[in-house]
């Protein structure tokens, strides 16, 4: 084995196209000192089916222990933990570990060796914070629904369905395998990222729409917003046809161009607004749609992974579904309080109108001119 040509793990990010075989790693840890020592080894990423750790002990006997989402562990309801192995090393001892990885995926992420406090403390914040995220977005989801409850209006609706898709995205990346639920032969499933990104594209152009439909700019009514939106379900093809991954790029600039440019239109007259909440909206939409972009050039594998560009925009989604479910509710709000006003005050124009006596002040002016004798003479 040690003749053979191995992946080499560097310290930061380890980037090396899949094979649909495995790819075999090779890598030495030593204990340097006078006590066993026990580490994690720990992969960064979930969508790995399997995952083998394979090394020879003291007496040269062939050891091996398996991980990633085919191999079913009990406590694994909701978050799956990330592919990891446990290595106790004896005092002084130099050993080589070979590691055979079957990902669904390029492999573009850290491996990293690790104490036990250090993974157990991951292993609770990543707990806390998907649960953070779930719980606030819940929120959000439901202070949505108050606003659709108060003003009967679509927008809510269909805010709920763009925020509750990115949500599950996220989740089938981050939380738990799309694959792992749904069966890991097909090729759509295995890449689910590709499937729920197209789901969320459509959506936001449907929210586009409701928006666009309250601010009567009629943007909605060009075939070309509807044929832009429909766009999205050719994501779903990237992972089932090889010219279709190949050329994704060009799929991601039109996307993203068009998606851009009708949100731009849409939402026009917003950037342009000296409201706080105008201003609000605008800025929580910006930031959250450059960090989802960010993410996307990621997943497709134009760069290395880091964790701002990976992690970014969740962190940030539980704040942007908060902050806009509230920019929606004020708007609509001053917007039902505007129309009550200009109802009150054609009904106060009205009522001051039907209040004169017509006939009266008629016969008052007929009177003046006959009485006063008041002529209109040509100067």
């Amino acid at each position: 084995m040690e003749d053979l040509e191995w992946h080499q793990i560097p310290t930061e990010v380890l980037r090396v196209k899949r094979t649909p075989f495995g790819n075999w790693l090779r890598f030495s840890v030593k204990n340097s000192e006078s006590t066993i020592q026990s580490r994690i080894l720990l992969l960064g990423w979930l969508n790995v089916p399997d995952t083998q750790l394979c090394f020879f002990d003291k007496s040269g006997k062939f050891v091996s222990a398996r991980s990633g989402y085919s191999n079913d562990i009990e406590d694994e309801k909701i978050l799956t933990n990330l592919p990891h192995f446990r290595i106790d090393l004896e005092p002084n001892e130099n050993r080589i570990f070979y590691l055979f990885v079957l990902s669904n995926e390029d492999i573009n992420y850290r491996i990293q060796i690790m104490g036990l406090e250090e993974f157990e403390l991951r292993k609770r914040l990543r707990s806390i914070i998907s649960y953070s995220i779930i719980g606030i977005v819940a929120i959000a989801i439901f202070y949505s629904l108050f606003g659709y409850y108060r003003f009967r209006n679509f927008t809510f609706v269909s805010f709920l369905l763009y925020i509750i898709s990115v949500l599950v995205t996220f989740y089938f990346l981050h939380g738990r395998t799309f694959a792992e639920i749904a069966g890991n032969t097909n090729n759509l499933f295995r890449h689910s990222y590709f499937l729920f990104l197209g789901i969320s594209y459509v959506f936001l152009f449907l929210y586009l729409f409701s928006v666009d439909k309250i601010n009567q700019r009629k943007v909605y009514r060009s075939v070309f917003f509807w044929i832009s939106g429909a766009l999205g379900v050719l994501y779903f093809l990237i992972p089932l046809l090889h010219s279709w991954y190949d050329h994704r790029i060009l799929l991601l600039v039109v996307t993203v161009g068009l998606s851009s440019f009708y949100f731009i239109r849409v939402h026009y007259q917003f950037f342009g607004s000296n409201s706080s909440i105008g201003f609000l909206y605008t800025a929580s939409w910006t930031v959250f749609l450059v960090l989802n972009i960010y993410k996307t050039i990621f997943h497709f594998d134009f760069y290395p992974f880091n964790y701002f560009s990976v992690f970014g925009v969740v962190l940030f989604l539980p704040f942007h579904s908060i902050l806009i479910s509230f920019s929606l509710n004020e708007f609509l709000n001053r917007k039902k309080s505007q129309k009550l006003e200009e109802k009150d005050s054609i009904q106060t124009r009205k009522s001051t109108t039907s209040s004169l006596n017509v006939v009266e002040i008629v016969q008052g002016v007929k009177n003046l001119l006959e009485k006063k004798k008041y002529f209109f003479k040509n100067l």
